[in-house]
């Protein structure tokens, strides 16, 4: 769902101390400065896998005010910037760059989100309120789920391996479940492996869409085939909704 990830507040106080709040104001609008509050949103459907809680104290989040060096989110708070008439502001989670966040977490990638406010005054000696919604995030995750069917008639050493361009992420029994992160685009995933004593080898595309996580369930049918399934979970209406398809068809499966 959209959540409202912090709201930052830079006080008089914090700045000048505990003086009286005629003496923080003058001395302000002598500066010729004001402070920014801000208010970031975004939409979610990887939940707490992909970042900690955001709060005003958050360090995975970094502002960026005009042409100034980006801060966290944390440093924003008692800052002072010069008046001016045109402002920008934008914010990003943890890497500044889609690129950068497909590399975190050992290639493993994570979560991003990035977004920019409208254009804004700041005024001597006065907050400016700040609104930014990020959206949904800019990559797609993507995990293995491989079920019990499966892996009981599965000899040691099966994997699924997923690829798109020169990045390949390998899905085994200790990392099946973990969440990798891609680009939008076509994903190739090939299953591998030796199941009933007979050697595996299957490999389809799968076109992922920005801000939505999928789960491949491979499991064994009854009739010594392979049944392959993707469940994913996209933003709808403001809500996080489910969707499983056939892999072989794309006909969507009744839950």
């Amino acid at each position: 769902m959209k959540k409202n990830l912090f709201f930052v507040a830079a006080t008089l106080a914090a700045m000048f101390g505990t003086t009286s709040c005629v003496n923080e104001v003058d001395m302000f609008k002598y500066n010729g400065k004001g402070t920014i509050s801000l208010n970031v949103t975004n939409d979610d459907v990887f939940a707490v896998e992909t970042r900690a809680s955001v709060s005003s104290t958050s360090t995975d989040w970094y502002v960026k005010v005009n042409n100034d060096a980006a801060i966290t989110v944390s440093a924003l708070q008692g800052k002072a910037y010069t008046a001016s008439q045109t402002n920008s502001l934008s914010v990003y989670y943890k890497n500044a760059t889609l690129a950068e966040s497909l590399g975190a977490n050992n290639g493993w990638g994570e979560a991003f989100w990035s977004g920019t406010s409208d254009n804004f005054v700041i005024e001597a000696g006065k907050t400016a309120s700040v609104n930014v919604t990020c959206g949904a995030a800019q990559n797609a995750a993507f995990s293995v789920a491989f079920n019990e069917s499966f892996t009981n008639v599965a000899a040691e050493g099966y994997k699924v391996t997923a690829s798109m361009s020169s990045r390949s992420l390998e899905y085994n029994a200790g990392t099946g479940t973990k969440l990798g992160y891609f680009e939008p685009g076509t994903l190739t995933y090939a299953v591998s492996g030796t199941v009933n004593g007979k050697t595996v080898n299957i490999s389809k595309n799968l076109t992922l869409v920005a801000g939505t996580k999928y789960v491949l369930t491979v499991k064994a049918n009854t009739n010594g085939t392979i049944g392959l399934s993707i469940t994913y979970t996209e933003m709808a209406d403001g809500d996080a909704q489910e969707v499983t398809i056939d892999a072989a068809t794309g006909a969507e499966v009744n839950p």
